[in-house]
């Protein structure tokens, strides 16, 4: 049986590191602030600052929508470089000869050390999502529209994490990766979410529309529609299979007993 407490032990210090950030409290704030103040409305079209910006006239909430959406996404950029740096890379690493013989010094078995890492990629996505989530609900409040698609962006923003994340468990063979090998695999972690709906668009013609829907990509300034439910949702799900892989391909390996 996997003993999540021993998991908990090596993944606990950096949740904490997580929760504890108030770069990620300030950026929130700042955030809301910038969404939320400077914007007004008047005569079918929205003011920064009371001055019109044109391009942003129509129906009030769609263009609050397309507003928000655009800003959440500019924030979305922000966030997937935090989380190459502070998950993406250290992944990475977790797989390196230094950080290997560290870990088999615990007494942890393998599929233990790889639910660590699961534990952590899922943490990163659920406390991210939150802080989007506050964003999304205070800005959405503030501006009295209906927040529905904007909570797409969040799932997206959470199913990329979390695929990027499992993208990097999914590639431990028991290899030993150098530092430049590494590098190369978190970068391509980070965009390879994004890069799969230019592959999406590359199939569309060759695969039934009732199947496309459910082709997984994640990323920020995405079209505003329903059906990113389906291309987000896949891609999380896809990542949670990734980790979920990880761990049970670890099953295969036992501890020695005195």
């Amino acid at each position: 049986m996997i003993n999540l407490n021993k998991a908990w032990v090596i993944v606990k210090p950096e949740i904490i590191k997580l929760l504890k950030s108030y770069h990620l409290l300030i950026f929130l704030g700042g955030g809301i602030i910038i969404a939320t103040v400077p914007f007004g409305w008047y005569q079918e079209q929205l003011t920064f600052f009371n001055i019109p910006l044109e391009g942003y006239q129509g129906a009030r909430e769609t263009v609050y929508i397309n507003l928000l959406h655009e800003l959440f996404s500019w924030a979305w950029i922000c966030i997937a470089f935090y989380v190459f740096s502070g998950l993406l890379l250290p992944l990475g690493d977790s797989f390196s000869v230094s950080q290997l013989l560290w870990l088999r010094l615990t007494p942890c078995s393998p599929w233990e050390i790889a639910a660590a890492r699961a534990i952590r990629v899922i943490a990163y996505g659920v406390w991210l999502g939150a802080l989007a989530l506050i964003w999304v609900l205070v800005t959405s409040l503030y501006h009295h529209i209906y927040p529905a698609n904007l909570l797409l962006d969040v799932l997206g923003l959470v199913s990329y994490i979390i695929f990027a994340g499992g993208m990097i468990a999914l590639l431990d063979f028991d290899l030993a990766f150098d530092y430049f090998s590494k590098m190369v695999i978190a970068v391509v972690a980070l965009f390879f979410p994004s890069l799969l709906d230019l592959v999406k668009l590359g199939i569309d013609n060759l695969i039934d529309a009732q199947y496309a829907r459910f082709f997984p990509f994640t990323h920020p300034f995405a079209r505003v529609t329903s059906e990113n439910l389906y291309h987000f949702g896949v891609a999380g799900l896809l990542g949670l299979f990734f980790l979920g892989f990880h761990i049970f391909s670890k099953l295969k390996y036992r501890t020695v007993k005195n």
